[in-house]
C-alpha cells in the first residue's frame, strides 16, 4: 500500500522536522490521508470498470457499489496514514507496518467484500455500509486524537 511511504519519505529526506515546525499535525495528517484517499479512489475507478468488462459481471446496485468504494478507500487511506505516521521513526518499517496493517484493515475489508458481492448478486444488506461509515468515523477521530502524541516530541 502506498500509504506506508506517507511519512517514511519525509523521515529519510530529513523534511519531517520542517513539517512538524511549520505545519500543524492535524493538517499534515489529514492532507496526506485525503491525498491517499483520492488516489486510491481514482485507482479503483480505473480498475473496477476493467474488472466488470473482463469478468462479464452485471451490477445491480451502482450507487451502493460507488459508496462502498468511497467508504472503503477512505478508511484504508486513513488507517494506513495513521499507522505510517506512527511508524515513521521505527527502524523496521516495512515488516512491522505490514503486520500491523492487516488487523487494522480487516474491519473495513470484510464488509467491503460482502457489499461488493451483494452489488453483483442483488442481495444487498445496508447494515454493512453503516459499519463501514462508522469505521471511517472512528479512524478519523482516532487519527485526530492520536496524531499529536507522536508528532510532537518533548
Amino acid at each position: 500500500m502506498c500509504s506506508r511511504r506517507a511519512f517514511a519519505d519525509e523521515e529519510q529526506a530529513g523534511t519531517l522536522m520542517a513539517l512538524s515546525v511549520y505545519g500543524s499535525s492535524q493538517a499534515v495528517l489529514f492532507g496526506k490521508g485525503l491525498f491517499m484517499a483520492v488516489l486510491l479512489f481514482a485507482l479503483s475507478l480505473l480498475i473496477v470498470p476493467v474488472y466488470l468488462v473482463l469478468m462479464d459481471v452485471a451490477v445491480f446496485a451502482w450507487g451502493l457499489l460507488l459508496l462502498t468504494l468511497l467508504s472503503g478507500t477512505y478508511g484504508m487511506a486513513m488507517a494506513g496514514t495513521l499507522l505510517s505516521a506512527l511508524m515513521a521513526g521505527a527502524r523496521a518499517q516495512n515488516g512491522l507496518l505490514s503486520i500491523l496493517m492487516l488487523p487494522v484493515l480487516l474491519p473495513i475489508l470484510l464488509p467491503a467484500i460482502v457489499l461488493t458481492a451483494g452489488c453483483f448478486t442483488g442481495d444487498v444488506n445496508g447494515s454493512y455500509l453503516v459499519g463501514m461509515f462508522l469505521y471511517d468515523a472512528i479512524m478519523t477521530i482516532a487519527a485526530s486524537l492520536l496524531v499529536d502524541f507522536f508528532w510532537y516530541e518533548d
